[in-house]
């Protein structure tokens, strides 16, 4: 169509995207508004657009690409052992994001549990901040390089630490 008026009406569809080539238009009570050639899409279709993060085919949230199709952010979850594989509590884990600025830390619970939600998807560096009198188990390390992925499905990496027998 060549005119300025578009109606789109794809099946289920509730967020649109109209676009004249790269031009993207304005949905106005169901019209896209744009001049020459247009098309309309919408999120979900499985055609990512210029203006879409990511188009997966479907609007659900969690999988990677959102209900708005949008990248979503990624989680981090782990645990802190001890050799004998019992829980370590109040152990600071600190997470750095290795391509952007970002840096967060939390602690462990009861159970030895640490989490991070909300980060950005890509390479991350988790970090154990080792305590007085604790070394790493050999074959384990310190640090770990992980890769987030976007959606709910979380990295995991653990920790192992043994206590440094007393001296003398």
């Amino acid at each position: 169509n060549d005119g300025n008026d578009a109606t789109c009406e794809p099946d289920g569809a509730v967020d649109f995207i109209c676009s004249n080539n790269q031009k993207v238009g304005e949905m106005e009570d169901g019209v896209c508004r744009t001049s020459g050639q247009y098309e309309c899409t919408y999120c979900g279709d499985g055609v990512k657009q210029p203006v879409e993060e990511c188009d997966d085919g479907n609007r659900e949230n969690g999988d990677g690409c959102n209900e708005f199709c949008v990248v979503e952010d990624g989680c981090l979850i782990g645990h802190k052992w001890d050799i004998d594989e019992n829980p370590l509590d109040g152990w600071e884990i600190i997470a750095y994001q290795v391509d952007g600025d970002n840096e967060f830390s939390t602690t462990t619970s009861d159970s030895g549990f640490f989490g991070f939600d909300d980060l950005t998807p890509g390479l991350w560096l988790v970090c154990e901040e080792m305590q007085d009198g604790w070394e790493v188990v050999p074959g384990y390390q310190e640090c770990y390089y992980v890769t987030v992925e976007p959606g709910d499905l979380c990295a995991a990496q653990d920790f192992y630490n043994v206590q440094i027998p007393p001296v003398g």
